[in-house]
């Protein structure tokens, strides 16, 4: 095994190496975000939406129920995740 990263670089290298690895941002970071409601099936309306909108990524809270019922019938979040075709940012 080779010798840790902080001892074959400078200080100065060593942070903007762990800036890159850990990918934080070295400039502030600018999203376009949209908030919107729908009527009918979440599942439908969230994955039409971000096709038709050429969305990046879907952002979703996803902290409802757990238990027997979750498993077996599958949650609302797991279909988007499954379905979607953007990535999926789950927040719990």
């Amino acid at each position: 095994m080779g010798e840790p990263l902080g001892e074959r670089v400078g200080r100065p290298e060593q942070r903007r190496a762990d800036r890159e690895v850990h990918g934080a941002p070295t400039e502030p970071v600018v999203v376009d975000a949209e908030a919107v409601a729908f009527e009918g099936s979440a599942v439908d309306a969230i994955l039409h939406f971000a096709e038709e909108r050429h969305s990046n990524v879907v952002v979703i809270g996803g902290g409802g129920r757990e238990g027997a019922r979750d498993y077996l019938v599958g949650s609302t979040v797991e279909r988007i995740v499954r379905h979607s075709p953007v990535p999926v940012l789950v927040i719990k």
